[in-house]
């Protein structure tokens, strides 16, 4: 019977994180997370692809090694805000509806 009572609260609270982040994520105004992270993620895209053009450029600036780590760090940011996203989503049949995220998992 505690089993059951704990689990009832682990689920009910975990609802509650889960839908605490998905609306830091999908909306900005929602709390304090989700208007620092509206402002840091338009500045780190700016910066991936920032990053990816000056590597096309000949001589590539930064060493072969370094920029693959860092090309790699920016994947793994991407990947880890889909996978919440995805996560967290209170919908997942309207997560894979919505044009962004198509888009992100196609990226």
């Amino acid at each position: 019977a505690n089993q059951a009572v704990f689990l009832k609260r682990f689920k009910r609270r975990n609802y509650k994180t889960m839908d605490a982040i998905w609306n830091a994520l999908d909306d900005p105004d929602s709390s304090k997370a989700g208007r620092r992270f509206a402002q840091i993620m338009p500045a780190f895209i700016l910066f991936a692809v920032m990053f990816s053009l000056l590597q096309s450029l000949q001589p590539p600036p930064i060493d072969d090694v370094v920029a693959a780590v860092v090309d790699t760090f920016i994947d793994f940011v991407f990947l880890c805000e889909i996978v919440v996203r995805f996560v967290t989503c209170p919908n997942r049949w309207t997560f894979f509806l919505s044009a962004y995220n198509i888009i992100d998992l196609a990226a």
